[in-house]
C-alpha cells in the first residue's frame, strides 16, 4: 500500500542503458550488471525518472526536500498533478 506509481531511465554518455516502465513499485532500481564496467568518471552519468505522489501533501513534502538540497525547480525537476520528473 506504500509504493508509488514511477519510472526510471538511466543514460551513460547519453545512451539509454535500462528503462524501468512506469508502474507501481516499493523501490524502483536500476542494477544492470556489466553496465558500468569500466567507468572513470561519474559525469557519463545521468537519470531521468517520474514519480507520482498518492496526494498534494507528499507532493510538497517531496518538492521541498528536493528544494532543500538544491535541486532548482524548472530546472533539476518539475512538477505536473501529482507527477514529479526528476533529472540528475
Amino acid at each position: 500500500e506504500d509504493a508509488l506509481y514511477m519510472e526510471l531511465t538511466g543514460y551513460r554518455d547519453n545512451k539509454e542503458i535500462y528503462h524501468r516502465d512506469y508502474g507501481k513499485y516499493w523501490w524502483c532500481t536500476g542494477f544492470v550488471p556489466g553496465t558500468l564496467d569500466n567507468l572513470t568518471d561519474r559525469s557519463e552519468l545521468s537519470l531521468k525518472c517520474r514519480i507520482t505522489m498518492k496526494d498534494y501533501d507528499m507532493l510538497l513534502g517531496f518538492t521541498n526536500a528536493l528544494k532543500d538540497n538544491g535541486m532548482v525547480l524548472g530546472q533539476d525537476f518539475t512538477v505536473k498533478g501529482l507527477d514529479v520528473y526528476v533529472t540528475w
